[in-house]
Parts: structure tokens; C-alpha cells; sequence
């Protein structure tokens, strides 16, 4: 058991290195290889009758590497844009402890509010 330990040990530390270098290689070139781009597209039926296409949903199949890529991006990006404070402080839907429930919550507060104070209260689509 000690010895598997060891040999899953010292093959992880190596496919780690390759895996970073991979990823730091992106970031500082600014290039994604096109291999990790690529998807296989898999249809998934929904419900129906099995003859007709649009009872099918398209699911995409990405390499992993490419998803790490990506999350490695992602968590870049994000912290660039908290760190600089770039969005609006409301801003909700995608980001980290800000829910579009949240966003709804605060509207309802600022028109009961306004709706108190005997003020109108006009919403525009």
C-alpha cells in the first residue's frame, strides 16, 4: 500500500509540472492550443418522438486539459477584476456570492422604500 502511495505521489508532482507549464505557456503567450478547443458533439434526447431532431439537445464534450485551461482563466480574471474593483459593486448573475435573487431583494427594498416615503416609483423594461 506505502509503495502505491508513492508511485500515485511521484506521478501526480510530474503530470502537475506538465499540466502548469501547459497553462502558464497559455497565459504568457496568450495562445489556447487548438486541440484543447476542440469538442465532440453529442446529441441527448429530450422527449418525443425519436425521428424528429429537435427532440435532441446538443451536449459538448471538451478535453479536460482544455477545462482546466479555462477555470485557470477564469480564476485569473476574476481576481484581476476584484483586486481593480472593476464592476459595480451590485453587479449579480456571475459573480461569487452575488445571486440575481440578491438583485431582486435590493429593487424590492429601494421601491418599498420609495413607495414609504410617498414617492413614485417608476420602472421602464
Amino acid at each position: 500500500m506505502i509503495l502505491i502511495r508513492w508511485w500515485q505521489e511521484q506521478y501526480i508532482e510530474q503530470v502537475a509540472q506538465v499540466v502548469s507549464d501547459i497553462v502558464n505557456c497559455s497565459f504568457s503567450t496568450g495562445v489556447v492550443l487548438s486541440d484543447l478547443k476542440i469538442a465532440k458533439i453529442t446529441p441527448i434526447f429530450k422527449q418525443g418522438d425519436r425521428q424528429i431532431t429537435t427532440n435532441y439537445r446538443p451536449i459538448s464534450i471538451l478535453p479536460f486539459f482544455g477545462k482546466i485551461v479555462e477555470k485557470a482563466m477564469c480564476k485569473r480574471l476574476n481576481d484581476y477584476v476584484d483586486k481593480k474593483s472593476i464592476l459595480y459593486k451590485s453587479q449579480c448573475g456571475f459573480r461569487k456570492g452575488h445571486s440575481t435573487d440578491l438583485a431582486l431583494i435590493n429593487m424590492q427594498d429601494l421601491i418599498t422604500k420609495a413607495i414609504d416615503m410617498k414617492k413614485f416609483v417608476l420602472l421602464r423594461n
